[in-house]
């Protein structure tokens, strides 16, 4: 265990605030994942009972980048909320196989490892080294961990009450969305067409096979020239359980969690805006209405992290609480 001490701001007064950074190991065999990294930021007053949100990066995400680049504490600093909260940042990229946030052969149960490994171990660490248990549970996910927080938080409302997703991969239609950048030189820092460095390739690459056993060289086809999704694949995704959307509309899901969030960007290229505002309207349909927040902000799938954020934390705790 690595222990870093920092100060940041939070609730409008000056609160020293600590980070640790832990790497789990849990038990052999369970889950089929060697170890888990995670970051940790916790207030040094607590009550006795404290809140945990859990971070959820998008794919090629990571802790170091969330306070490097995004500048996490910083966000917490500046976001007015009720009341204070443990954060804990999952590394999904740490072991050998990138996580997609499910259970799955290629990756490991990542799913059944967050509802009830790391709430347990965080639990654990709170008691031992903070005195305070750990209640309500939260997710909060952008890209693809919006997907993994929406789909393991309505499958576990019980577990994670307080779901949230930033610029969340929602639907499998985003694949057929994604082709024209796939094809298209300089996008997303690609190198060049069709490649298997591409930033879409791989991600798709990751989701196929831990969705279907087969990869991106299957999931996509040429017709004509022109790249396109093979459907019985795109089925099979939507039909597992992997579409949000899908799952929503068909009543095969049902969000029965106390507080949703969904934020969208007006400029997002990985989900487009479009998609989310569906989501919203089924959300909406199936009586959720009124424990939802949907926010669009003029943003793209990285500058909507930091305003989402601030906003998804105060809706989860407002200051009223």
């Amino acid at each position: 265990m690595i222990y870093l001490i920092m100060t940041v701001m939070m609730n409008g007064f000056f609160l020293k605030t600590s980070r640790a950074d832990l790497i789990l190991t849990p038990p052999a065999g369970e889950y089929g994942i060697d170890s888990v990294r995670v970051s940790i930021l916790y207030p040094e007053s607590i009550d006795a009972e404290i809140p945990v949100v859990f971070f959820m990066p998008g794919f090629d995400g990571n802790p170091d980048w969330y306070f490097s680049f995004l500048g996490i504490e910083r966000i917490i600093e500046n976001t007015p909320v009720g009341r204070s909260f443990i954060s804990v940042i999952i590394d999904p990229s740490f072991g050998e196989n990138p996580c997609v946030w499910v259970n799955s052969e290629t990756a490991g149960n990542w799913e059944d490892l967050i509802c009830f490994y790391l709430t347990e171990e965080i639990s654990r660490w709170s008691q031992e080294n903070l005195g305070a248990k750990t209640r309500p549970f939260c997710l909060l996910g952008h890209s693809l961990g919006g997907f993994g927080a929406l789909r393991i938080g309505s499958r576990h409302p019980d577990i994670f009450p307080y779901i949230g997703s930033v610029s969340g991969i929602v639907t499998a239609d985003v694949f057929d969305y994604w082709t024209k950048y796939i094809e298209e030189e300089n996008v997303w820092a690609s190198p060049e067409l069709y490649g298997p460095e591409h930033f879409f390739t791989r991600l798709s690459d990751e989701m196929s096979l831990n969705f279907t056993g087969r990869g991106a060289d299957e999931l996509f086809e040429y017709h004509c020239g022109k790249l396109s999704v093979e459907e019985m694949l795109l089925e099979k995704i939507k039909s597992g359980g992997f579409d949000i959307l899908y799952s929503l509309k068909n009543g095969s899901v049902a969000f029965l969690n106390e507080k949703i969030y969904i934020a969208s960007a007006e400029k997002d290229i990985v989900c487009r805006v479009g998609f989310h505002a569906e989501l919203c309207l089924e959300l909406g349909k199936s009586g959720n209405s009124g424990n939802s927040k949907c926010s669009v902000f003029t943003a793209d799938h990285i500058s909507v992290l930091g305003p989402a954020i601030s906003e998804c934390l105060q809706f989860f705790f407002p200051e009223s609480d």
